[in-house]
């Protein structure tokens, strides 16, 4: 596998984003993602970026924080500063002005509830609509619990030409009626093939509800599985 692939740093911490990044780096880490999961993190997560020496990480991206209205242009002013693809969720979306000026370092994520916007083909399309440059985020495990693997393929198909990154790994998403979630390399492999192209991927098990074995174990067969799927 010639990808990047990693961690989101909220796999192991809230806000201890040297200890994730070390262990992404003990796992052979060739990308990361920094989670600013609420907005009263914005300030440590600031800090953390712009005292890491540049070219430490070789592929980094920043997870946005849950926002209402009123804090999104805040959020994009503070994150939108540092540089880095910002992962915004498709239901977040409250000015598209906010976030057009980033261009493609808006990353628009599928979200995981089928019953809200953000989660299907239709309504991602009318996000894209209004930041025609933004990039794509597709959380295979969001898509899977969403529509199953007929919207992974979906979603795959309709925005490679977008995709960023993969997600992959979160748990709590709607359970499949009556199929279990399918291993995290199988969900990869399926929107790689779709896509037809390798994509980064950010693993994400939420701290604490995954032990830490589990993840890199999930990491790990990510990349053994994976490697020579491409040539």
């Amino acid at each position: 596998m010639h990808s990047a692939i990693g961690f989101a740093s909220g796999c192991f911490t809230a806000t201890d984003y040297d200890l994730a990044l070390s262990i992404n780096d003990a796992h052979g880490g060739t990308a990361f993602e920094l989670g600013c999961y609420q907005t009263s993190w914005l300030p440590e997560a600031e800090s953390w970026v712009r005292r890491t020496p540049p070219g430490r990480i070789p592929l980094m991206s920043v997870h946005t924080p849950r926002f209402t209205a009123e804090q999104e242009s805040h959020v994009a002013h503070v994150l939108g500063s540092l540089d880095a693809p910002l992962i915004v969720h498709a239901d977040r979306v409250y000015s598209a002005a906010v976030w057009r000026r980033f261009g493609w370092r808006t990353v628009i994520e599928n979200i995981a509830d089928p019953t809200k916007f953000g989660s299907t083909a239709e309504s991602l399309d009318m996000v894209f609509a209004r930041l025609p440059e933004a990039s794509f985020c597709l959380d295979v495990s969001h898509a899977f619990g969403a529509g199953g693997p007929a919207l992974v393929r979906e979603l795959a198909g309709r925005y490679r030409d977008r995709l960023a990154q993969l997600h992959i790994g979160c748990v709590g998403v709607p359970v499949w009626p009556n199929d279990p979630l399918p291993e995290d390399a199988a969900l990869v492999r399926l929107a790689w093939d779709i896509a037809d192209r390798e994509v980064p991927v950010i693993v994400e098990r939420p701290f604490p509800a995954v032990g830490v074995s589990a993840r890199c174990d999930s990491l790990d067969a990510i990349r053994h599985e994976l490697s020579g799927v491409r040539p």
